[in-house]
C-alpha cells in the first residue's frame, strides 16, 4: 500500500503542456501489511520501480513526471513490484492524475461555471453572467450582458449581448 501523505497525486502542466508543477518534498513510501492488517518489516522484500522513479530507500522513491504533456492521457501509473526470495509477491500501480492548466489561469480551471466566485485578494470575479445598464419604469433593461442568456423563447445566447428596452 502507499503510505498516507507520501508522494503526490497530480501534476499540473502549463497550458502549452510544459512546466509540470508537483512536489517531491515527501517521497512515495510503500508499506506492506500482513493478513492481520499489521505493518511488516519491508527489509526482506525487494522493490522494483519503473523508469522515471528515483530510488531513495528500499521502499521509498521520488518520481519525475514527463517533461511535456499533450492533454490526451488523463493519468499515468507508477509501478512497484514486490519480490521476496526472488518471487514476485505483488504488483502495485499508483495513479498520477495529469492535467493542463487549460486557460493559463488556474482560477478558470477550478471554477465550476455555475457559481459566483470572488477572489479574496480582489484579483478576479467569475460568474456565469454579469450585466451593466439600467431599467426603465416598465422594468425593461437597456445595457450589456456578458455571459449566457436564455430568453423567454428558450433561445440561448453566449457572449456580449446588447439589449434596448428589454429586447
Amino acid at each position: 500500500y502507499l503510505k498516507k501523505n507520501t508522494g503526490f497525486r497530480s501534476v499540473k502542466y502549463s497550458s502549452d503542456g510544459l512546466y509540470p508543477k508537483y512536489s517531491n518534498a515527501v517521497p512515495f513510501t510503500i508499506g506492506i501489511k500482513n493478513s492481520q492488517g499489521k505493518d511488516v518489516d519491508v527489509s526482506s522484500f525487494r522493490f522494483k520501480w519503473g523508469t522515471n522513479e528515483v530510488k531513495v530507500g528500499e521502499n521509498t522513491f521520488k518520481y519525475r513526471p514527463r517533461d511535456q504533456y499533450d492533454g490526451r492521457a488523463v493519468n499515468e501509473s507508477l509501478v512497484c513490484i514486490y519480490n521476496s526470495s526472488g518471487t514476485q509477491i505483488a504488483k502495485m500501480f499508483i495513479p498520477i492524475y495529469m492535467y493542463l492548466n487549460t486557460y493559463g489561469y488556474s482560477a478558470l480551471n477550478d471554477w465550476n461555471g455555475n457559481s459566483i466566485e470572488i477572489d479574496d485578494k480582489g484579483g478576479y470575479i467569475l460568474t456565469p453572467q454579469v450585466g451593466a445598464g439600467e431599467k426603465n419604469s416598465s422594468n425593461q433593461f437597456t445595457g450589456l450582458l456578458m455571459g449566457k442568456m436564455v430568453d423567454s423563447n428558450k433561445s440561448e445566447k453566449v457572449g456580449l449581448i446588447g439589449l434596448y428596452n428589454g429586447t
